[in-house]
This record gives C-alpha cells, sequence and structure tokens, in this order.
C-alpha cells in the first residue's frame, strides 16, 4: 500500500544508468529503470532474490563518477528481475544531486518543487 501512495505523490522518471545496490554487506551491480524522490526501480542481469522489507543502500555516480547519489532504502518489491525501492533516507547532498537530475530529466521544476514540499512535510510528521 505504501508503494502505491508513493507512485502517486512522487513522479518517476526513466533514467537508465548503472548503479549498485548493497545488502547485508554484499554489493550487487544493477541498473537504474526509473527514479523519483521517494524511490527507484532496478534491474539485474541475473536471478538475485532479496527480502521483501528488507534494507538496501543504492547508489550511483552521475558526472563522470564526481558526484555521488546514495538512498538508504527498503526493498517493497521483486518481480521478473526487478527491484523496487522505497527512500528511506537520503542525506541534503544526495538529495540535492536527485532533485536537479529529475528536474533536467522531466523539465517541469514546479512539478518537482510541489514533490520536495509534500517530501519535507512527511519527513516533518515521521519526527
Amino acid at each position: 500500500m505504501e508503494e502505491s501512495t508513493e507512485r502517486r505523490l512522487f513522479h518517476r522518471v526513466p533514467f537508465d544508468h548503472s548503479a549498485t545496490l548493497t545488502q547485508n554487506g554484499t554489493s550487487y551491480p544493477c541498473q537504474l529503470k526509473d527514479i523519483s524522490l521517494k524511490g527507484a526501480l532496478v534491474s539485474f542481469p541475473s536471478e538475485t532474490e532479496f527480502e521483501a522489507e528488507s534494507e538496501a543502500s543504492l547508489t550511483f555516480f552521475l558526472g563522470h563518477d564526481r558526484h555521488k547519489i546514495n538512498m538508504a532504502s527498503k526493498i517493497v518489491h521483486q518481480e521478473e528481475g526487478s527491484v523496487g525501492l522505497y527512500c528511506v533516507h537520503i542525506d541534503v547532498e544526495s538529495i540535492s544531486l536527485l532533485r536537479r537530475t529529475i528536474e533536467l530529466n522531466t523539465g517541469d521544476s514546479t512539478l518537482l518543487n510541489r514533490e520536495l514540499a509534500t517530501l519535507i512535510e512527511q519527513h516533518s510528521q515521521q519526527a
């Protein structure tokens, strides 16, 4: 249920980019398929099984490996080589880079600002 709410509140943009998903100290190379301020969809070249609702960290680099985005996540679903991630925590530098990346890919800063305000409001309510 939480994932469907996230889909309505946060616009996902297609984003084909290499990444790494780390879980329990093991790193798995993967491919980003889409991304939002509150999650991502990644694919794996092989049949890798992850436990639903388990914690993982998604990491990828932008700008010739100069800018690192790291997202602490929860695995919300897995099917046919794809894993859906829900963002549990992201640092300020990573969210700033992610925001700019999404803005460049959507071309709609108004939508993104509204989503960022929603994200901040949700975080304030949880604190």
